[in-house]
């Protein structure tokens, strides 16, 4: 969710995740032409397969051009959801 006070999400912000040893993936978001303010919405990172053992996975948010500090943005978890 994006507060009413939101700043600095003038520019895309990288999205990804990792599996060590089995993917990496991230794509750009551009936050400030997603829906509305105050209200929830689902941002996907991306897809995968994994290996019924492949370990620990990590997802990370980072800016891409701007160094100028953000603020407003409420994470409320994060989904894994099966495509089948």
């Amino acid at each position: 969710m994006m507060k009413d006070n939101a700043a600095g999400f003038t520019h895309p912000v990288k999205l990804g995740f990792e599996i060590p040893n089995v993917i990496e993936e991230e794509r750009e978001e551009d936050f400030s032409e997603l829906g509305p303010k105050d209200k929830w919405i689902d941002v996907p990172v991306g897809q995968f397969t994994a290996p019924h053992n492949a370990g620990q996975m990590e997802m990370h948010l980072s800016g891409t051009e701007s160094l100028v500090w953000k603020k407003g943005m409420v994470f409320a978890g994060a989904v894994i959801r099966s495509k089948n």
